[in-house]
């Protein structure tokens, strides 16, 4: 069971999302709007996984940004009903591990999590030697 924080201003993707991730056997210990009162929130709960909301403007990314830095073994996701080629890079480059669109699909976001998870443990193991 891995440890969640949801991040999304709409009330009704928290909840569908909260639903997702309880009933595939995670517990989400927060999820809350995007501000920084509830991302510092976010930051002393330190997740193994965060899920946050694009927004459509480049503020949260650099909320993830200051996420990534604070949180560096947190597999963060970015959620979005929409990603441009531009969004993905820069989110990848911002640290971002992977994407969840909206409609939520919950095989799909608990595949997602899953395959996100283990390459990045395949990937720790690898550079460990």
């Amino acid at each position: 069971m891995l440890k969640a924080v949801i991040f999304d201003n709409n009330a009704i993707a928290r909840s569908l999302l909260r639903t997702v991730l309880t009933d595939g056997g995670h517990d989400v210990v927060a999820d809350s709007n995007i501000n920084p009162t509830n991302l510092a929130r976010g930051r002393m709960l330190a997740p193994h996984i965060l899920f946050m909301d694009s927004g459509g403007d480049t503020a949260n990314l650099d909320a993830l940004s200051e996420l990534r830095t604070a949180l560096p073994k947190t597999v963060i996701f970015l959620v979005s009903s929409g990603f441009t080629a531009e969004v993905i890079q820069e989110a990848a480059q911002r640290g971002v591990n992977g994407f969840i669109v909206k409609p939520f699909n919950g095989a799909t976001v608990l595949s997602t999590i899953r395959t996100t998870v283990l390459k990045l443990v395949a990937k720790q193991k690898a550079a460990a030697g």
